[in-house]
């Protein structure tokens, strides 16, 4: 992680209705977070080929090595980019090296954004960016939230502004969440323009009103893991339960818990011995209610 200033990378804005509690936390990261010929000590990057996109699929030391890497420098745009994006006119090019603007490598790029709701439930994406040349290669899509890729998030240009939205309900935690980018160069110069705007509704106003008390599905520990990690759970009566472990594919890996399932608290063991690195969910079905929580495996 990185550690510093953050009065530059994130800005944090709450939403609250007359009379209620917190409802909604919105957190806004972009890149150029400072003056051209500077550096973003926000958005940080481990540098890929010269004019190819990055042919080997991520693992989680690329994401680590991201977010240790260098800051992205600040530059000044190209006579053929974007002037900016309409949705955040304070956002600017960032590109590997302060030549980006004539010159520069595909990246991987990393943005913490810090989440304050204690349980956090709906939680959504918006993103605006242009790019030089497109977002993903290969085996990589373009956007990733803490490592897991965001489906359909390959494209673009830097001559227009894009947009997506996704839908991050289950796949951010309170405190430290990352957002990356795997920005693909073809030749020329190299950059990247975006505003992400994470909304994130408390889980008591975001139809958790059914989820019973007493049910909990914990972070499993420890996280990364290799190859053995406990999960813990909470029933808050008898019930028939299911524990799966999916990977990023969505095919059944492990089922850790199926039957009858006393009330209670409860640790199970999942051992990954005959699994590959990477990023696996785990779900909890029971009750009436289905939550899923992500885990990395780092062998």
């Amino acid at each position: 992680m990185h550690h510093g200033d953050f009065s530059g990378r994130i800005v944090l804005g709450v939403l609250l209705a007359a009379g209620t509690a917190l409802a909604t936390e919105t957190i806004t990261v972009r890149s150029g977070n400072g003056s051209v010929g500077g550096m973003d000590g926000a958005v940080r990057f481990v540098p890929g080929p010269p004019n190819s996109g990055i042919a080997s699929a991520f693992t989680p030391a690329d994401f680590l090595a991201a977010r240790l890497g260098t800051s992205a420098a600040i530059v000044a745009r190209n006579s053929a980019w974007t002037t900016g994006l309409v949705a955040d006119a304070a956002a600017r090019w960032v590109a590997p090296t302060a030549a980006g603007a004539s010159e520069g490598s595909s990246a991987l790029y990393a943005i913490e954004f810090l989440v304050g709701t204690a349980q956090p439930g709906l939680t959504t994406l918006d993103l605006d960016y242009a790019v030089d040349n497109v977002l993903g290669f290969g085996p990589n899509v373009g956007v990733y939230v803490n490592e897991v890729p965001m489906a359909g998030s390959t494209g673009g240009w830097y001559t227009s502004n894009y947009s997506l939205s996704h839908d991050l309900t289950g796949l951010v935690q309170p405190g430290s969440n990352w957002l990356y980018f795997n920005a693909t160069d073809q030749g020329g110069p190299s950059g990247l323009l975006f505003s992400a705007t994470v909304s994130v509704e408390s889980g008591a106003t975001a139809g958790t009103e059914d989820r019973p008390d007493g049910f909990a599905l914990e972070a499993n520990w420890p996280n990364p893991f290799n190859p053995v990690t406990t999960i813990g759970f909470t029933l808050p009566e008898t019930a028939a339960a299911r524990l799966d472990v999916y990977n990023l594919s969505g095919t059944r890996v492990a089922s850790l818990v199926d039957g009858l399932t006393a009330a209670g608290a409860h640790q199970v063991s999942f051992d990954a011995s005959n699994l590959a690195s990477g990023v696996y969910f785990y779900t909890l079905q029971a009750a009436g209610v289905h939550e899923t929580r992500k885990m990395i495996l780092q062998k």
